[in-house]
């Protein structure tokens, strides 16, 4: 399985990570995982992040990011660049 290291520190929606190795599995039913998450860990990830990519797709939602200030911090840019993943088919298939 191929691994990317991530740097960043991620504090969006329940998920706080610094400094931890990212792996895809190949399943696609877990996305991301943290090195030593248990399983059930990383079903709850899987399921926020699902989630809150769903909500991205709301406008109004957009809007309460965007009057916020969410789009100016680089924290929350990196958490959006690294759910890039979800445009792969082997996740995108569980978006609604």
């Amino acid at each position: 399985m191929p691994r990317m290291s991530r740097k960043s520190s991620y504090s969006y929606h329940g998920i706080s990570e610094v400094g931890s190795v990212w792996r895809r599995r190949g399943s696609g039913v877990m996305g991301c995982t943290v090195a030593g998450e248990s399983e059930d860990a990383q079903r709850l990830r899987f399921q926020i992040e699902l989630e809150f990519v769903q909500c991205l797709a709301n406008p109004n939602y957009l809007l309460f990011l965007a009057q916020r200030g969410y789009f100016k911090e680089q924290t929350f840019i990196n958490y959006l660049k690294y759910l890039q993943y979800w445009k792969e088919p082997e996740y995108a298939k569980y978006l609604k």
